[in-house]
């Protein structure tokens, strides 16, 4: 067996916790109140915004990476 996973045990911890005013910050996504994901709308609105751009396509990057990235870091 592996040694547990430190990351992984915050969920543990968390499904262990009573106290009704807990958050889980650890792996996953954002949930309800019904645990179900919540998507944030700014999240939503971004990924629309990604799908209407026809200029967008699938092409990979080339080996060095995208020039304006690579400019403004």
């Amino acid at each position: 067996m592996a040694p547990v996973d430190p990351i992984l045990g915050l969920t543990t911890g968390f499904k262990n916790d009573k106290n009704p005013n807990k958050v889980n910050l650890g792996v996953g996504a954002y949930r309800d109140n019904d645990g179900k994901p919540y998507v944030f709308p700014v999240v939503r609105k971004a990924e629309a915004a990604i799908v209407a751009d026809e200029t967008l396509d699938k092409e990979y990057l080339p080996i060095d990476g995208l020039a304006d990235f690579r400019k403004g870091a």
